[in-house]
């Protein structure tokens, strides 16, 4: 029995290219928290130092070669939805299936916000423990290391952002036929049609031509 081809095999390594590696950075992070919590110590078991697998070198190169493809593979995702039924078939079963009901789209980005949440529990734990405990500077370490990648991950999302309302911007310009030669569109209007995001933010110097 031949197997149904839904998508190429090159758009799959787009798409999800570097989700096996991740999947096992965090399998591998979970055997160890797994491990300290079945020994736990107040005294003195520490976490912070597991943190330091998100700062090998392989490890941050995969979370980055994935948060600087997930914009061409987002878009890829809604291209091929579009243009192949039976893609858009199998993913609407497959969140149908999924225990949260969760889209393809809503999976991706949940990668992209992994590193940014994990910022926020080290916060927590920092919050949390004495100064005095051996796990404050292991912590306070990994936070610094968290942070380094966490801000490099929100850049990339806001660019990919401004993107999207670039191109939202574009198409609403079209359908309405504004001519923006004519000097038609003030600032005022192009925030208002991206939803508050500065007009400088989308359009750089033409914004002054358009002024």
């Amino acid at each position: 029995m031949t197997e149904l081809l839904i998508i190429d095999s090159i758009f799959v390594e787009i798409i999800f290219g570097k989700i096996p590696e991740i999947l096992l950075i965090h399998s591998k992070f979970l055997e160890g928290l797994r491990h300290r919590m079945c020994s736990w110590s107040p005294q003195e078991t520490t976490v912070g130092d597991l943190f330091a697998l998100f700062d090998e070198k392989s490890v941050s190169s995969a979370y980055l070669s994935f948060v600087d493809n997930w914009f061409e593979a987002k878009h890829l995702v809604k291209q091929l939805s579009r243009d192949k039924p039976l893609f858009q078939k199998f993913l609407t079963e497959q969140s149908r299936e999924h225990r949260s009901k969760l889209s393809l789209d809503e999976l991706m980005i949940s990668v992209i916000q992994r590193i940014p949440r994990f910022e926020l529990l080290l916060k927590q734990l920092l919050k949390n423990t004495a100064k005095e405990h051996k796990d404050y500077a292991l912590l306070n370490n990994a936070l610094k290391k968290i942070h380094s990648l966490a801000l490099y991950i929100n850049r990339v999302k806001n660019d990919a952002d401004v993107i999207s309302h670039s191109s939202s911007l574009s198409s609403t310009t079209t359908t309405a036929q504004l001519d923006v030669n004519q000097s038609s569109i003030t600032i005022s209007q192009l925030e208002t049609i991206c939803d508050g995001l500065p007009a400088s933010a989308l359009l750089g110097s033409t914004l002054h031509e358009i002024a």
